[in-house]
């Protein structure tokens, strides 16, 4: 489950190219508990 994470995170910051880590981790945590 680590990896799929890992991956999941990877890809979103490939996709979002945000200089502001706050709003990234904002924007994947909301994500990531949705998926869940």
């Amino acid at each position: 489950q680590l990896k799929e994470l890992k991956t999941v995170h990877s890809f979103w910051v490939d996709q979002t190219p945000i200089p502001d880590s706050e709003d990234m981790l904002g924007r994947f945590g909301h994500k990531a508990d949705g998926k869940c």
